[in-house]
């Protein structure tokens, strides 16, 4: 059997791999917490910042080192393959930002501040044409 027991299956099985990996997290980055973004200063004012996105604090779960932001505690309680899931995956960025330190921050944004400057793209009225490819779009 992997990982992960079939859900017919007892769920303390996966219960007990949940606090496995929370253990681990905590050998490998001694600061690391879970903590509900409901309850969190930061969180509340990121949702204020990202206004745009209204499920912000409700479904999503945020990474900012060495942190793990949940929408509530418990977190899905009765999902513990889904908190193993989720947090294995926010475990790579923690990973990344212990090993990399401030650069990985950099990195891990810039696709999206460079997002941005499309936004330019999309004001200019001509659009280049490629020689026998039509336009670029």
């Amino acid at each position: 059997m992997g990982f992960f027991q079939k859900s017919t299956e007892s769920s303390d099985i996966n219960e007990t791999r949940y606090e496995k990996l929370v253990k681990f997290i905590k050998s490998e980055i001694p600061s690391f917490e879970i903590k509900s973004k409901k309850e969190s200063r930061l969180m509340r004012l990121l949702s204020v910042v990202l206004f745009f996105n209204k499920s912000f604090l409700e479904k999503y779960v945020t990474t900012i080192y060495p942190r793990v932001y949940v929408p509530t505690e418990p977190w899905n309680q009765h999902k513990p393959v889904s908190r193993i899931a989720t947090l294995a995956h926010e475990y790579v960025h923690l990973y990344d930002r212990k090993r990399l330190g401030w650069l990985f921050n950099v990195l891990y944004l810039s696709p999206q501040i460079f997002a941005l400057l499309a936004f330019g793209a999309f004001w200019n009225a001509k659009v280049p044409k490629l020689r026998g490819f039509g336009y670029i779009f």
